[in-house]
């Protein structure tokens, strides 16, 4: 079952392609810390916060292609829509702060709280669906703006934690597929790289 992170179903529970009922799912949050935005002003209303915000590192920022944005606070982190305005190394953003599939949704009051942002670059869901296809499915705050098969024949995927005698943590992923075949992968910073779904798109 796909949930948002407050509980509720996300919409592609009832959609086109919805989840195998026997298969698990987990989803991805890629960051791109090197256009780190520094707060400088903000200003909020009973709807959105204004925030004025400035490259910690980049010269010119290039803000087209991300998803959202994580807020950090002192006490909590925030996932934020919206969008971008003006050119160079500041700009002004408009953001809500409506939850999704990481974080749920905060009071916009209590949004300026956020004293920098990371831009969300790709935030997506791994699953098989009912027809055995393991899907790649995008998201943007609440909706779900790519659905894409990326291989056929997958029967079941399934998660577990793995912890070793030094307090190390990781995760294993098992894809089993109806051929019988079975394949492997250790801690999760692996399975959404390149290479590996390059694998499965040539099984």
């Amino acid at each position: 079952m796909i949930t948002f992170a407050d509980g509720s179903l996300n919409p592609i529970q009832s959609g086109n392609f919805p989840p195998a009922l026997e298969s698990q799912a987990i989803t991805f949050v890629h960051l791109d810390s090197a256009m780190l935005l520094d707060q400088v002003a903000c200003s909020s209303n009973s709807e959105a916060a204004l925030f004025r915000v400035c490259s910690r590192y980049e010269s010119s920022l290039s803000l087209t292609h991300a998803k959202g944005y994580l807020g950090v606070g002192l006490e909590r982190l925030y996932d934020l829509q919206g969008e971008a305005r003006g050119r160079g190394r500041c700009r002004e953003l408009v953001l809500r702060s409506e939850g999704g599939m990481v974080l749920p949704g905060a009071d916009p009051g209590s949004l300026c709280r956020a004293r920098f942002l990371i831009p969300i670059m790709q935030l997506y869901t791994l699953y098989i669906d009912q027809k055995d296809n393991l899907r790649y499915l995008g998201h943007q705050g609440r909706e779900n703006p790519e659905n894409q098969p990326i291989a056929a024949g997958a029967g079941k995927i399934s998660f577990s934690q793995l912890h070793s005698q030094v307090g190390v943590f990781s995760l294993q992923a098992v894809l089993e597929l109806n051929s019988g075949k079975q394949l492997s992968f250790w801690s999760f910073s692996h399975i959404a790289r390149r290479p590996v779904i390059n694998l499965i798109l040539n099984l």
